[in-house]
């Protein structure tokens, strides 16, 4: 083994009682001679409970893995054959697309012991620029020249949750709530312009198969001899997304607080508060007021005591029993 000459200048400690790594660069050293590859150890005071730590041993694993010569059996291929063998199966792995790509996914989850929580962007579009989501994409011009070919603006948006979420941080997906609030307020206002436009009702002629099989519209003769059509009538197919869109996000007047009945609750609301605020005010003169009237009672006491002290009939009564 080849040893390190000197001691380290900055070593990190761990406290066994508080869990806590901490560097220090002033250290206690004291002589190891038993382990040959660094002939020191290091102890320093904890900085939480002020006990006594000792170098972390990962520290140590590395010192001695440094000073330890390298094993000649991870060192490759030693005869010009297995070279050879070993250079052929590089190029037949560059050479195969397929055989590549199943290497680099084996690469990238080569530590994964099992898939619980392995989670993966798929969001991989076949043709960039020829779906409805890359109107107006930011990524629009990079788009197709990321070596991943993935989609850019999907991927971050993973990326952006899975973040937030690990991080129990709603703020840093308050950017995206609210462009997908303005959306949703621009959708509402094409709602509201179609039923304006179309009216709140569709009117459908009525029918019905007469005995050749035919379809007849259905009409009725009125006392003039006109006929009159048969219209069924329906709601307009848009009003209940756009009641549904109101009460779901606070839209509606009583959300708004701007029909009377709410108006007036807010009043009493008010009115409630400014009297628990009086309440809370006179409670605290009544507080100060016994404050005062206990300290008075004290000196009510004292005197009291006094002048039970100086009265003669008890003076006198307490002669007779000395004698």
């Amino acid at each position: 083994m080849v040893a390190k000459t000197e001691p380290l200048d900055e070593i990190t400690l761990r406290c066994l009682d508080c869990r806590l790594n901490f560097k220090s660069t002033t250290p206690r050293i004291d002589d190891a001679p038993e382990r040959e590859w660094h002939p020191w150890r290091y102890f320093a005071l904890c900085p939480e409970c002020g006990k006594e730590c000792e170098q972390v041993y990962w520290e140590r694993n590395l010192l001695k893995m440094l000073a330890s010569p390298p094993d000649p059996r991870n060192m490759g291929p030693k005869t010009d054959e297995a070279r050879h063998r070993c250079g052929a199966n590089v190029r037949a792995i560059l050479n195969d697309p397929e055989r590549l790509a199943r290497r680099v996914a084996k690469s990238r989850f080569n530590s994964l012991k099992h898939g619980l929580y392995a989670k993966v962007a798929t969001y991989f579009p076949a043709r960039p620029g020829h779906y409805a989501h890359c109107t107006g994409c930011p990524y629009r011009t990079e788009c197709g020249t990321w070596e991943h070919g993935a989609c850019l603006h999907r991927t971050e948006l993973f990326l952006r949750h899975r973040l937030a979420f690990q991080q129990r941080d709603p703020a840093a997906l308050q950017d995206v709530y609210a462009d997908n609030q303005a959306q949703i307020q621009a959708i509402f206002q094409d709602i509201i312009l179609a039923i304006v436009r179309t009216g709140v009702e569709i009117r459908t002629p009525e029918w019905f198969p007469d005995k050749e099989g035919h379809l007849r519209l259905a009409e009725y003769e009125l006392p003039d001899g006109t006929t009159e059509r048969i219209m069924k009538i329906e709601a307009h197919p848009l009003l209940k997304p756009m009641f549904e869109i109101m009460s779901r996000n606070g839209m509606t007047l009583p959300d708004m607080l701007m029909t009377p009945k709410a108006s007036e609750q807010d009043d009493e609301l008010k009115g409630f508060l400014a009297t628990t605020e009086s309440t809370a005010e006179a409670m605290s003169d009544f507080a100060a007021r016994q404050a005062g009237a206990l300290e008075r009672l004290t000196d009510l006491i004292e005197r009291s005591r006094e002048k039970q002290q100086r009265d003669p009939v008890l003076i006198e009564y307490r002669q007779d029993e000395e004698r």
